[in-house]
């Protein structure tokens, strides 16, 4: 589905979401949304598929490249955005964009921002802790404006607590005003997808969107459900003791059979236990699908080569990639 550009540039682009066209006359668009980590896979823009079904009319930010929205041109961007949003506008991202929901908001008055893991900044010396996007941070030339919350804004941050994810979110709240945390433990930096599964983020930015509910009101939305999110048991899985492992990636799969990081999580358990008859089916569907992922390829053939099975013809069999037939696969 292509939608219209509000405002377009070389580094960005603003597309228009309009599902109620007389509301939007009367009060102006009610959601912004800024992208997240632009991969070039995205068909849509982030939050399209929301504000389409519960038809709000919403501008979508997408930026050329993953520059953490550092362009010259943002303000005008962001003063385009302005002259068209109503006086309750809200704010929505999840990592990098969620990084633009806490920082730029204030620039179309936006009174609430519901950030899934935002950044504070990835600036190295700012957020010396902060290694995920060395790469990006060592080129971007950062904006006066990096590194600081948007004022006149509530904040509700949503993170796994004990990450760095959190590290970001205490700096944001040491500066911010007006912030609501509200952690989601194993929900991981992609937190967002975790509440998608479980059919819980809908729930809690439509009652950010309704008022102003707290940190408490919205806990009790996720809580019970984080179970129907195979994503969730995977970072169980991940974070909790090893005699808990098995148990959590089997609970995922037996959620989404078909997943491909909770089998081969799986994979790599059992073939670090060394059960490898166990181990090869959940690896196959991964290999197969995911041959060019050195990590699969190279687990998956040290499992076919243990159990004397002949790899599936997708799978490159470099040599130089084969584990010694006597060695241990690698658990990960």
């Amino acid at each position: 589905m292509s939608l219209p550009e509000l405002y377009a540039s070389p580094t960005l682009r603003v597309l228009a979401n309009v599902a109620d066209p007389a509301r939007l006359e009367a009060e102006g668009y009610e959601l912004v949304t800024f992208e997240p980590l632009w991969r070039n896979r995205q068909n849509r823009p982030f939050g399209d598929r929301f504000a389409a079904k519960y038809r709000l009319n919403a501008l979508h930010i997408v930026p050329v490249d993953n520059s953490w929205y550092q362009y010259p041109d943002m303000e005008d961007c962001l003063a385009a955005v302005a002259r068209v949003t109503g006086p309750d506008v809200a704010a929505m991202g999840a990592s990098m964009g969620a990084y633009g929901s806490v920082t730029l908001s204030d620039r179309f008055r936006a009174t609430r921002s519901v950030a899934f893991a935002p950044q504070f900044s990835i600036r190295r010396d700012l957020v010396p802790f902060e290694t995920r996007w060395a790469p990006e941070a060592a080129r971007i030339a950062f904006q006066p404006w990096d590194g600081s919350v948007a004022k006149g804004c509530r904040h509700y941050i949503i993170y796994e607590p004990g990450t760095r994810d959190a590290e970001h979110a205490r700096l944001i709240m040491a500066q911010g005003a007006d912030v609501v945390p509200v952690e989601v433990p194993a929900g991981g930096h992609t937190v967002s997808r975790v509440l998608v599964e479980a059919g819980a983020l809908s729930r809690i930015v439509l009652r950010v969107l309704a008022g102003t509910p707290t940190a408490e009101d919205l806990l009790a939305e996720i809580a019970p459900k984080l179970e129907r999110s195979p994503e969730w048991h995977m970072n169980r899985a991940a974070a909790g003791p090893p005699e808990e492992r098995e148990a959590h990636l089997r609970a995922g799969l037996a959620i989404n059979r078909k997943h491909l990081w909770l089998n081969y999580a799986l994979g790599a358990f059992l073939a670090g236990e060394r059960r490898y008859e166990e181990a090869l089916p959940h690896l196959a569907f991964v290999a197969i699908r995911r041959p060019a992922i050195p990590k699969v390829a190279r687990l998956y053939l040290a499992v076919c080569a243990k159990t004397g099975t002949v790899p599936h013809p997708t799978v490159p069999a470099a040599a130089a990639s084969l584990p010694k037939p006597d060695a241990r696969p690698p658990s990960a």
